[in-house]
């Protein structure tokens, strides 16, 4: 081939161009298949740049594609294909150490947001707990969204630890290695940015600030004050004899119905129990429950919460809101958390207790008119200023219906900002979080999921025959380890190597042991296989990450 000539550059640089485009004419190393596995991308395979490094039991394990990063490539018939890694991937090596990175995690005190609108100390999560996530990675062109994220491990340990002070006044406590969402210089771009390169005036990203409220009496009297003024039904006074005095509340979600049975029982009501009954809900065809006392006792407590309006008290204004919510409210088509109802005087209180916790509503009064056979009723909305609304009303109010909280999911994330204003290092205890959405909210900030690491105790490996698709040719093996079950590897296989030119062939188990002994005479030929379920990273015999 004709060297390329390049003017106005030095020989140097002409000496590197033409060294460059030799390379390119070399015809690519293929390692012939050795009895387990293949290699067919040999010196390249070994230039490529690693996202990770772990040990399992043992072996040496290289990670080439993290999970949510993409692999790509391109069948024999010329058709492109990509792939999201939902696990880690790589390869198991002859002699390759860790990189000597801990545990990203955060410290103990951290607090984490729940799916409910609850903070919970890191320390006190459980693998039952469902945490607030959002996006790791945006899709192309969109912007990120909530997503419930699922505890999958937790694991404590004890090492280095950062403390970074934020000019907000909150401090966030992790490993150097900790991930925090934040922008790249002075522009609006975001990027994960570990704990140890943040330095004073870095930008984190900030899902919301949140407050340090917590239940009390008045809390629980404006709720049940809330929710009877909205799906009660009371007659009683104390003062003036009524004919047939009761408080019967009928609803179609129980979740308030337990609340409300757990208030008025703290309150001292007695006798109470949720019962089935009544015509199922015209619109949504759910079957109705109900609570009901007649008791004068119990009637005379009731009457005194509903009189009360502290209106000036914020613990009162969120047990209202919150009830209120429950027994009226939803969310509209664009995003709108609105409460309608026929009665005015009850919607301007729920307008003013709104305000009082700092947010903005407007009243949207009735037309009069009937739509569907429905007549069209006064409305109360809050209006959005690209804060989160949504979760910011979730949080400072703690409604008890899950499926109204759904509707955050999959709501687009307005982010904040905070500043760096100090960062200190000691050490300390740590929590490593591991959720199904790679992110979660912690002391309020957009935090990378935490890896915890391969299951340490996993003693099967499922290795998969791969052939290239619509032939009997083989192409290499998979392994899997960190797996419960054959099915979950079966199904990780299909989510992860979903490629044109390839179909899985027979499954075969091994235990860890004899696993070792088939890879034990290989190094000099680096073996593909597919990573699995608790496994951290990849093996040059090839593995999947969880």
């Amino acid at each position: 081939m004709q060297k390329a000539q390049s003017p106005d550059v030095s020989d140097k640089v002409q000496q590197y161009i033409d060294k460059q485009l030799d390379k390119r004419q070399r015809p690519k190393k293929t390692v012939k298949k050795s009895g387990f596995t293949t290699l067919v991308q040999g010196v390249v395979s070994k230039a490529r740049k690693l996202d990770d490094r772990l040990t399992f039991q043992g072996m040496k394990i290289s990670i080439e594609t993290d999970k949510g990063n993409v692999r790509s490539g391109v069948d024999p018939n010329g058709h492109e294909w990509k792939t999201v890694m939902p696990r880690p991937y790589g390869y198991i090596r002859g002699t390759l150490g860790v990189d000597g990175d801990h545990l990203d995690c955060v410290s103990p005190d951290t607090m984490i947001l729940l799916s409910n609108m609850q903070q919970k100390r890191a320390g006190d999560l459980s693998l039952s707990d469902v945490l607030v996530g959002f996006d790791e990675y945006p899709e192309v062109g969109k912007m990120r969204k909530f997503r419930e994220a699922k505890i999958e491990h937790l694991k404590r340990c004890i090492g280095p630890m950062l403390r970074i002070y934020l000019k907000s006044g909150d401090v966030l406590s992790c490993t150097p290695g900790h991930q925090w969402l934040s922008y790249k210089g002075n522009s609006k771009t975001k990027r994960w940015l570990k704990a140890k390169y943040l330095t004073p005036g870095k930008r984190l990203v900030r899902v919301q600030k949140f407050s340090n409220w917590r239940q009390d009496d008045l809390y629980r009297r404006g709720y049940l004050a809330g929710l009877i003024e909205g799906d009660g039904h009371f007659r009683f006074s104390s003062v003036d004899p009524i004919l047939n005095p009761r408080l019967t509340i009928r609803m179609a979600d129980l979740e308030p119905l337990q609340r409300v049975m757990d208030y008025l029982e703290y309150f001292g009501l007695k006798n109470l129990k949720i019962a089935p009954g009544g015509i199922p809900s015209s619109k949504s065809k759910k079957p109705i429950f109900y609570i009901k006392t007649c008791r004068r006792d119990n009637l005379e407590i009731v009457e005194s919460i509903l009189e009360e309006r502290l209106v000036e008290n914020k613990s009162w204004c969120r047990g209202f809101v919150s009830g209120f919510f429950d027994a009226e409210g939803g969310i509209a088509a664009r995003s709108e958390v609105t409460v309608s109802q026929k009665d005015i005087l009850i919607l301007d209180l729920y307008k003013k207790s709104v305000e009082q916790l700092g947010f903005s509503a407007k009243l949207r009064k009735s037309s009069g008119k009937t739509y569907g056979g429905y007549e069209d009723v006064s409305t109360v909305v809050l209006e959005s200023n690209r804060d989160n609304t949504m979760l910011r009303f979730f949080f400072e109010v703690f409604p008890s219906i899950s499926r109204k909280i759904a509707y955050l999911y999959s709501h687009i994330v307005n982010w904040m900002e905070d500043e760096v204003v100090a960062v200190e290092e000691y050490d300390g205890e740590y929590i490593a979080i591991q959720t199904d959405s790679g992110t979660y909210v912690a002391n309020g900030m957009a935090s990378h999921n935490c890896t915890v690491g391969p299951n340490e105790d996993a003693d099967r490996v499922w290795v998969i025959h791969t052939k290239e698709r619509g032939t009997d040719k083989y192409d290499e093996d998979k392994a899997f380890v960190g797996f419960d079950t054959k099915e979950d590897v079966i199904a990780t296989f299909r989510k992860q190597f979903d490629q044109p030119d390839l179909h899985m062939g027979p499954v075969s188990e091994y235990s860890m042991e004899d696993f070792k002994e088939k890879i034990k005479d290989t190094r000099d030929n680096p073996r593909r296989l597919g990573r699995g379920k608790n496994v951290s990273k990849s093996f040059r015999t090839r593995v999947t990450k969880d």
